[in-house]
């Protein structure tokens, strides 16, 4: 590649790496119906300098507080499932399995390796463009997935076409993560002027005035794009073995079992007849075959359509609204927990439960409708305290090489009442987590005490402090009770 050092590697690169070899030549642009007309050359680095790059990807995982990954339709090539940027006639991306639907793509093992670093801490976000499900196939939380184009296994969520506007509630969520984030995972996307490029873009720019405070972004990807000049580090290899290299050096134990489907159509959820989370309440989610369903999603395009469960599927329901969609069974698998704030899906006359204290008797009533596409809201009483499971921040930590590797947590059974957590870590500024496990993670070189201001879904604040065990390992090494009024 002919081409400046910082272009070929990120300014956090090494100019005695070699550069990346054209391994596949095009004369074709690679997204010229976006306007990019950047050609569709395909380079590879050399096995030692990938080996190299994926080592300081690694230490830069290690030390995000807050890691995003971005991902285009690169991801999922080796899925089976087609992108638009791949031109070249010997493309390094062709070897790719015969597929006879793309719903029925299964995860790749970079999707895989996604997964295991969220599960071992690493990775606090996901900004997915593609629609087809397969990070939560492969055990993704869907609680920390904005699949902000739409998604082919979320009736509430259309598939958005290049010339419409994003959902509202997306964009808020993506605009709150573009900020929070500190390290960006730029996958197998182009970077063609999508609105949602920003998650890239952002942390770039950001890095460069702040190099220290903000790790910046690490392109993945066989083809240039227009940020690789601006990148902490670029990276120039099929996505695959990239991220097994850095499941290697991050030392995470990563799972290709399939996703478990659950094994009724029934289940009872903490939410009201909005869809919306609300611990006070025990809705029944009836999935069986030949049940009323309407979309509750304020904002969503198809907003109170209804329809009905046609059956199962491979991958869960196959739901008979605006010409059949899919429901992945991750949806109902979550629900069950209260880690979403929204169903996408509601019964259309939802039988809701309020929840009382365990010494009384459960209130049941029936939400009523004044049509079959707008729920009522059923009345529920509010919860007393004596109904709320323990309030605890749990902490995990892991000694390294750079210091010590902290998390708090809230318990499990208390994030349900809880809208949103303001952390204050020792001398840093205050970061805001909406999102359940409410999870705080930081390397540091000293302890002290982390501070917590929980915003419940009643209205109240309460105010927490935890002092940080490092003498330990473990993934509950200390925990501090909530002090409840």
């Amino acid at each position: 590649m002919d081409a400046s050092w910082e272009t070929c590697h990120g300014f956090r690169g090494r100019p005695e790496w070699s550069s990346p070899r054209l391994v596949a030549r095009s004369d074709q642009a690679n997204r010229a119906d976006t306007g990019n007309h950047t050609v569709a050359n395909e380079y590879l680095d050399d096995t030692d300098v990938l080996s190299a790059k994926m080592r300081v990807v690694a230490d830069l995982v290690r030390r995000s507080h807050f890691c995003t990954a971005y991902t285009g339709a690169g991801l999922s090539r080796s899925a089976g499932i087609p992108d638009y940027a791949s031109k070249a006639a010997n493309s390094v991306a062709n070897s790719t399995p015969t597929i006879r639907n793309s719903l029925d793509a299964q995860p790749t093992y970079a999707h895989h390796v996604l997964t295991a670093m969220e599960r071992a801490g690493f990775l606090h976000h996901f900004v997915q463009q593609n629609h087809d499900g397969l990070p939560q196939k492969a055990g993704f939380p869907q609680s920390k997935i904005n699949e902000i184009h739409g998604a082919w296994f979320d009736p509430s969520n259309p598939v958005v076409q290049f010339s419409e506007s994003l959902r509202r509630d997306l964009f808020k969520w993506m605009c709150e993560t573009e900020t929070q984030t500190d390290l960006c995972l730029c996958l197998g996307t182009s970077l063609s002027g999508m609105n949602a490029d920003r998650c890239a873009y952002t942390p770039a720019s950001r890095s460069m005035e702040d190099p220290d405070g903000v790790l910046g972004t690490i392109i993945i990807n066989i083809q240039r794009t227009p940020l690789d000049a601006r990148c902490a580090l670029r990276v120039w290899g099929k996505l695959d073995d990239c991220m097994r290299l850095l499941a290697q050096n991050l030392g995470v134990a990563v799972s290709t079992a399939p996703l478990e489907l659950p094994p009724t159509d029934v289940f009872y959820v903490p939410y009201d007849s909005y869809g919306k989370l609300d611990p006070r309440c025990r809705m029944t989610l009836d999935l069986r075959p030949g049940a009323s369903v309407v979309i509750p999603v304020s904002g969503a395009k198809n907003e109170g359509q209804s329809g009905v469960v046609v059956g199962r599927n491979h991958d869960g329901w196959t739901v008979d609204i605006d010409h059949c969609r899919c429901l992945g069974s991750w949806w109902a698998t979550e629900a069950e927990r209260g880690s979403l704030p929204q169903l996408p899906i509601i019964n259309i006359r939802p039988h809701i439960e309020t929840v009382v204290p365990q010494t009384a008797a459960s209130t049941t009533t029936a939400a009523t409708t004044t049509s079959p596409t707008s729920p009522a809201r059923a009345t529920a009483a509010v919860a007393p305290r004596a109904a709320m499971p323990a309030a605890l921040i749990v902490q995990s930590h892991s000694a390294r090489s750079n210091g010590h590797r902290w998390s708090v947590v809230l318990s499990e059974g208390f994030c349900p009442f809880v809208l949103r957590v303001t952390w204050l870590p020792p001398n840093e500024p205050a970061v805001d987590v909406n999102a359940a496990p409410f999870a705080l993670t930081r390397t540091t070189t000293a302890g002290g005490v982390v501070r917590a201001q929980i915003h419940l879904r009643d209205g109240s604040v309460l105010q927490c402090e935890h002092e940080l065990v490092l003498a330990r390992d473990g993934p509950s090494v200390a925990s501090t009770p909530v002090p409840l009024p």
